[in-house]
């Protein structure tokens, strides 16, 4: 399928030709690797949509994608052929797109969730992920490209992607950013939750649960688990050794990919994760509130996508 996919993508560059049009698209509000990833693939569907070509910006870690051979580079030199003009609104497209102009898309919401409860900061760009061209494009696009060892669940079991963010050091995420989104960072309770309706979603049958976390002692998560999960029916997984927010940055992202269920925040690393990979059943929290210094998740969404035969040991997909 990838490889079909990267036929595809190949077949319609010509069509992005830069000696053919005036005009370009890009991005690079930076952040961690899944702020860029969204970037990214945002940036990409306005070229897809619009037919503008996209002058690729570099990040951290971009090196190690397939993207990284195939799209057009953004450099000084050709940086400096254009206009340069902030994309606020994808109306600004759907009016006039203006010769000699590179749009800039600064930062862009992955949903209109995120957007609304950010305050409209950013530019929401509706994605439409039912697209199976783009999707099955992006997928290509968006793959290692040189293998790695990754996390494989059992497949005779119903395997749970946690993904329990806490910044882990890195130095972006500060309590004032903790403050400022709330929703990427969801204390344990929000987790708690979200894992106990699963548990009853599927019958309380057999769980395989890996946390994956920037914390730094991931071992004291999954402990914390256990004691609020005793069930012998449930085990409980997590990286042991050197873990960190910089380690393992894209092993974990393509080995959620392999898990049944999703358990996230809104954060874009996972949600990258949501896109690509094909989960049956997604928990994600969407709205909540400030009650003195706690946050409270009062909204949570429910993707199902599949329901488990506990007989036949395998999901049946709607």
């Amino acid at each position: 399928m990838r490889i079909r996919s990267l036929l595809i993508y190949l077949l319609l560059s010509p069509i992005f030709c830069f000696s053919e049009h005036k005009e370009a698209v890009t991005f690079g509000w930076g952040g961690r690797l899944g702020d860029n990833l969204l970037d990214y693939t945002h940036a990409k569907w306005i070229s897809y949509k619009w037919g503008i070509p996209l002058l690729f910006q570099t990040f951290e870690y971009s090196d190690q994608f397939v993207f990284d051979d195939l799209e057009e580079k953004l450099t000084p030199e050709n940086e400096a052929l254009y206009s340069k003009k902030t994309l606020d609104s994808l109306s600004q497209l759907d009016n006039e797109v203006a010769a000699d102009t590179l749009y800039f898309l600064a930062h862009a919401c992955d949903s209109y969730d995120e957007y609304i409860f950010n305050g409209s900061y950013g530019t929401f760009v509706p994605v439409d992920w039912n697209d199976e061209i783009f999707r099955n494009m992006m997928r290509a696009l968006i793959a290692p490209k040189h293998p790695l060892n990754l996390i494989t669940p059992p497949s005779n079991v119903i395997s749970v992607a946690l993904h329990y963010r806490t910044g882990g050091g890195f130095v972006w995420d500060t309590d004032a950013l903790k403050r400022a989104l709330p929703l990427r960072f969801p204390d344990t309770s929000y987790y708690i939750n979200q894992l106990n309706k699963l548990y009853l979603l599927v019958r309380r049958e057999s769980l395989y649960v890996h946390i994956f976390t920037d914390h730094p002692k991931p071992e004291e998560i999954r402990a914390l688990f256990k004691h609020y999960f005793p069930y012998p029916n449930i085990k409980f997984e997590c990286r042991v050794n050197g873990n960190r927010h910089d380690a393992n940055v894209l092993e974990d992202l393509f080995s959620m990919m392999n898990f049944d269920c999703l358990i996230r925040p809104m954060s874009h690393y996972s949600i990258t994760a949501s896109h690509l990979g094909n989960f049956k059943i997604e928990f994600f929290p969407t709205h909540g509130y400030w009650n003195d210094n706690k946050f409270v998740i009062d909204k949570v969404r429910l993707i199902e996508k599949g329901s488990w035969d506990p007989l036949k040991k395998k999901w049946i997909l709607r």
